[in-house]
C-alpha cells in the first residue's frame, strides 16, 4: 500500500493494481485494503483467482482439504461465490482472470513450487470436459444480481 501511495504522489501514469487471486477464507476480510486501493483511484485487476488448499508446510488437519468430491464443490462454490459477492461490490474492479478453471488442468492438482500437488482437488469452474459445473451458474447468477462495472 505504502508503495502505491508514493507512486500517486510521484504522479507516476500508473492506472491499476493487479493482485493475485490465490483465494484463503479471509479475502473478503481485506475490504479496508481494497477500499484504500479504491480511495487512490487505481482500477483494480484480480489475476490468477483460484481455490488453494493449502502450502507447504501447513498441517492437512486443519479442514482446508476437502475429503470427497462432493466436500470439494461445496467449497470452491462457496468460495468462489462470497469471493465474487465481495469483488462485484467494488467500485473500481476492472478485471478477473482465473487460474485453474478446468478441474485435471491445473497446477492445484499436479502441484508446483508453492502449491502442495492435490490430485483430488477440483478448484476449476469447469469440468475436465468444459463443461460448466454449478459453481460456474453460481457465479453467472451472483454477477447479474451485482452493481458490477466492469
Amino acid at each position: 500500500m505504502a508503495l502505491l501511495e508514493r507512486l500517486r504522489r510521484r504522479n507516476v501514469p500508473i492506472t491499476g493494481a493487479a493482485l493475485g487471486g490465490f483465494m484463503h477464507p479471509d479475502l473478503v476480510l481485506r475490504k479496508q485494503f481494497f477500499q484504500h486501493i479504491e480511495q487512490l483511484e487505481y482500477d483494480i485487476h484480480i489475476t490468477e483467482l483460484t481455490q488453494i488448499y493449502g502450502m507447504r508446510g501447513e498441517p492437512k488437519s486443519d479442514g482446508f482439504w476437502p475429503k470427497s468430491v462432493k466436500e470439494n464443490d461445496r467449497i470452491v462454490a462457496d468460495r468462489y461465490t462470497r469471493a465474487f459477492q465481495f469483488l462485484c461490490d467494488l467500485k473500481r474492479l476492472r478485471e478477473i482472470t482465473f487460474f485453474a478453471a478446468i478441474d485435471g488442468r491445473n497446477m492445484v492438482e499436479t502441484g508446483s513450487l508453492g502449491i502442495e500437488p492435490y490430485s483430488m482437488a477440483r478448484p476449476g469452474i469447469f469440468n475436465r470436459d468444459w463443461t460448466p459445473k454449478p459453481v460456474y451458474h453460481l457465479l453467472t447468477e451472483t454477477v447479474s444480481k451485482s452493481k458490477l462495472r466492469v
